[in-house]
């Protein structure tokens, strides 16, 4: 635990323990950061790396539930296939997107998949549909 009445060391420690984002900051503390780094307010300032930053946190609570996970590992890595399976297709059958490749991959077990828009236009348009649909969306970085 760290205590401190100095605002820097504060924001500081608030970027570095979230990966370099200041999601963590209050409101004015990301208005400041922002505007001091010329990010506005839209998609991608959510997902703009402020310093290094790191998400360390394991304890011996997360590695307890880590081992108790490891008998569900094959039917975890079934059911993202089976996402990743019924995603592809909606995915590949829009012409907003690029089709996604991956024959040349033997086994998927990803936790989230790129859709690639054609124009700036269209990611414009399904940012706002996924937001509000309040599925989690990132660009890729």
């Amino acid at each position: 635990m760290v205590c401190t009445d100095d605002k820097d060391i504060y924001i500081m420690l608030n970027l570095v323990r979230a990966h370099g984002w200041d999601r963590n900051l209050c409101q004015e503390f990301q208005n400041e950061i922002r505007i001091e780094n010329k990010v506005d307010n839209s998609f991608y300032s959510k997902y703009t790396f402020y310093a290094l930053g790191y998400n360390l946190r394991p304890n011996e609570i997360t590695g307890f539930l880590g081992c108790e996970q490891l008998p569900y590992l094959d039917e975890i890595i079934q059911k993202r296939i089976g996402n990743f399976n019924r995603i592809i297709h909606t995915v590949n059958a829009n012409d907003d997107f690029y089709n996604l490749k991956f024959e040349h991959i033997e086994k998927l077990s990803n936790f989230s998949m790129p859709i690639i828009c054609k124009s700036k236009e269209l990611l414009e348009k399904y940012i706002d549909i996924f937001t509000k649909a309040e599925v989690e969306i990132r660009p890729i970085v």
